[in-house]
């Protein structure tokens, strides 16, 4: 009852605002002679829809726009099951307002029904237009009026796609929602995020609710999203995105920016991005960093990630005495010897020795070769050698005045690189037990 009242309030403001505004107005030119009956009336099983417009293209065009929204309010209003109005728990201010937006989400919901493309001037029976001229500004408009037939099958068959329509929207609603947390591509995510925000806006039913809820998902699935590294070395960083631990990918190039390297190129690697960049610029600096940041929506994913330009550099040396012990003798002769050396390590990288040669002063020196001894970073290693080469005992002793100091080398490398690195041995002390 309430909305019945509310209606005929509204038409009869809007016959009073035509009796003033006609007042003001008077015809100049018109289409025919005399004002056709069926302008001011309304006829059953036809369209009367009036169109405006500066000028008569114009307003025929805006006549033929209305004739589409009104035979959709006609769907809007007669698809009863479509309405969840309450009209016990909704006032008289926003009635109005609710059968505006039921009415908008019917036209949306209907634009790709066949029927409605087919509305054109083609099908208008009888038309009738006025050129009015307002009496205080001489300026000049059009009102064209027209007559459509819309017969009652032609609404039956109009709500049939339209209930079919709508009912497809609630199942791509519920696929929408569904598949949020199945999206491989961020782009994908970022559609359907937009899908649900349109239906957000349109929905005026339960199922707004849903859209609004699944929207609030959506944008936090995306904002969700970590910049993970798969791998990080000096002048390489491999990284993909992931929601959770699934990775997604992004057509999108990252904006990727670092205080000292150069970036070379930023390229996909089947579900990874690779980073390439030289960094002959960069200091031994812990802060030194990689940044990388996308611009999804309105979320912005981004971190920084440190690299180490002496990940994989090596250099040792020796600090502590190099001790000999015997463990075999024949006369004056050690057939057999433990040599111990302590390496320190400065850097956490892995390395391996292949050789050590320990020269005595005006002796032949020992050499110990092929040794392959890997050791894990920085730290104090220590290496036990074992030498079956026959001694002189007197000769290599440290007690004899002035030769407890040898010289020699030491080869190493890194684990991670082919680069031999020779460390120099130069008057270190050594200790014999003999």
């Amino acid at each position: 009852m309430r909305i019945r009242t509310l209606r005929i309030y509204i038409i009869a403001l809007i016959a009073v605002s035509a009796l003033c505004a006609s007042a003001q107005e008077k015809v100049v030119d018109k289409s025919q002679r005399s004002r056709p009956s069926w302008v001011d009336g309304v006829q059953p099983e036809y369209i009367i829809a009036l169109g405006a417009g500066p000028t008569i293209d114009q307003a025929r065009e805006n006549a033929i726009i209305r004739v589409k929204e009104l035979i959709v309010s006609s769907i809007a209003d007669n698809v009863k099951t479509r309405s969840e109005l309450n009209t016990e728990t909704v006032n008289n201010n926003n009635i109005h307002s609710f059968l505006q937006s039921y009415k908008s989400q019917t036209l949306t919901q209907s634009a790709d029904i066949p029927y409605l493309q087919g509305i054109s001037l083609a099908r208008v029976e009888e038309y009738y237009w006025e050129k009015l001229e307002n009496r205080q500004t001489k300026e000049l408009k059009v009102h064209y009026h027209v007559k459509y037939p819309f017969p009652r099958r032609e609404m039956i068959l109009l709500m049939d796609d339209f209930i079919t329509a709508d009912r497809a929207l609630t199942r791509k609603l519920d696929d929408l929602i569904e598949g949020l947390s199945d999206h491989n591509s961020v782009e994908s995510l970022v559609q359907s995020i937009h899908e649900l925000e349109q239906m957000s806006k349109t929905f005026v039913d339960q199922r707004k609710n849903r859209a609004e809820l699944g929207l609030i998902q959506g944008n936090n699935l995306l904002k969700s999203i970590q910049i993970v590294i798969k791998e990080n070395t000096p002048g390489r960083l491999v990284y993909n995105l992931q929601i959770g631990e699934r990775p997604v990918t992004s057509a999108q190039k990252p904006n990727v920016k670092s205080n000292c390297a150069v970036i070379q190129s930023v390229l996909p690697e089947q579900e990874n991005m690779v980073v390439n960049y030289h960094y002959d610029n960069c200091y031994d600096d812990p802060e030194n960093t990689i940044s990388i940041a996308y611009r999804f929506d309105n979320a912005r994913i981004e971190n920084a990630f440190h690299f180490n330009i002496k990940q994989y550099s090596v250099d040792i040396f020796l600090k502590d005495d190099i001790i000999f012990r015997a463990m075999d003798w024949q006369g004056d002769y050690i057939t057999e010897f433990d040599c111990f050396i302590a390496v320190n390590s400065k850097h956490d990288s892995p390395f391996y020795i292949d050789r050590i040669v320990l020269n005595f002063k005006g002796l032949p020196p020992l050499m110990f070769n092929n040794l392959g001894i890997e050791f894990e970073g920085k730290g104090t290693h220590n290496i036990t050698l074992k030498s079956y080469t026959a001694l002189e005992a007197n000769a290599y002793s440290s007690t004899k005045p002035g030769l407890n100091l040898l010289s020699g080398t030491i080869h190493f490398g890194s684990v991670y690189t082919d680069e031999m690195q020779v460390y120099k041995i130069f008057n270190h002390k050594f200790v014999t037990d003999w």
